[in-house]
């Protein structure tokens, strides 16, 4: 898999992606996409009725300056709206917001 150039160098990326190659994958893949947030939530709160255990040796702190370095690359303004519904998750960040008909 080709990686975003952003996550090349990043020592996030590569510890995560050393770590659990599968997590690696879905940043890289959903990575500059506003499917980004959604599987980020996925993975930081526990979906598994509090059995999930939480992340090891630094993985979730690197995930977490993962998902706020995203939201600094990518910034989502109140003033937008996504045009798009949850089943298009494979839309670049930039290209699926328009601002809403009442705002300047």
């Amino acid at each position: 898999m080709t990686l975003h150039p952003q996550l090349i160098n990043n020592p996030d990326f590569k510890l995560v992606n050393d770590r659990y190659p599968h997590i690696g994958d879905i940043v890289n893949l959903h990575w500059s996409f506003d499917s980004f947030n959604e599987v980020t939530d996925k993975l930081i709160m526990d979906t598994r009725g509090g059995t999930r255990q939480g992340f090891p040796d630094g993985i979730g702190p690197a995930l977490l300056r993962l998902i706020a370095l995203h939201a600094e690359q990518f910034p989502v303004d109140d003033k937008w709206v996504n045009m798009y519904t949850p089943t298009s998750l494979h839309r670049p960040l930039l290209n699926t917001y328009t601002r809403k008909d009442n705002e300047n």
